[in-house]
């Protein structure tokens, strides 16, 4: 087996005792050998590699907050936090179901906005895209804020130069607990979908 780098591209060259060809006379006249590249395999190797890890880093975030005896706040406030920070959001939130069943409330804010006393502090179900995921019970993802019919105040986020935003329901079974969201300034990088969805699911039960 003989390596061998070329164009920063790593090549494996295997050659094997039963590929040479010989002439007539026993003489060595070609050998016959397999390159394989390796490079597309050891980017989608490392780009995997960083998906689980972001995917890992969230939820022992989150299974650590919620081992803490600390207040609901704090513990959704840190949820929120690790998404931010490891998932390359650039604000990230989670609401609640109110009392009665009818509001989602505003619980957690991380990121480039922390307050919880907004326009969003209080979204009835079914209103705007948080209230309709919390009505469908079905996440929401998209890449292109700016042309989504189901992404409203569309001037806001283009201001704030926001392009991705994902948002997940809370459920517990067939009932709904709240909401968690994040937007970002990037497109929602591989794997997110899964941590995201993995996290709601913790953070539920």
């Amino acid at each position: 087996e003989f390596r061998f780098r070329r164009a920063q591209v790593v090549y494996r060259w295997f050659i094997s005792n039963d590929l040479p060809c010989r002439d007539l006379e026993g003489k060595l006249i070609r050998w016959f050998g397999t390159i394989v590249d390796l490079h597309d395999w050891r980017e989608a190797q490392q780009a995997l590699h960083a998906i689980q890890t972001r995917q890992v880093a969230v939820r022992a975030d989150v299974s650590l907050a919620f081992g803490q005896k600390e207040s609901l706040e704090a513990i959704l406030h840190e949820c929120a936090e690790s998404l931010v920070r490891h998932l390359d959001a650039a604000f990230a939130r989670i609401w609640t179901l109110s009392p009665d069943g009818r509001m989602l409330e505003l619980r957690a804010s991380a990121g480039h906005y922390t307050h919880l006393n907004g326009a969003h502090s209080q979204i009835p179900i079914g209103q705007l895209k948080i209230g309709a995921i919390a009505r469908e019970q079905k996440h929401v993802l998209t890449n292109d804020i700016i042309n989504d019919p189901r992404i409203s105040n569309k001037a806001c986020a283009a201001n704030e130069g926001m392009s991705s935003f994902a948002g997940y329901p809370l459920l517990a079974g067939t009932r709904t607990l709240g909401v968690m969201a994040m937007f970002s300034r990037k497109p929602l990088a591989p794997g997110t979908a899964e941590a995201l969805a993995s996290t709601a699911d913790l953070i539920a039960q």
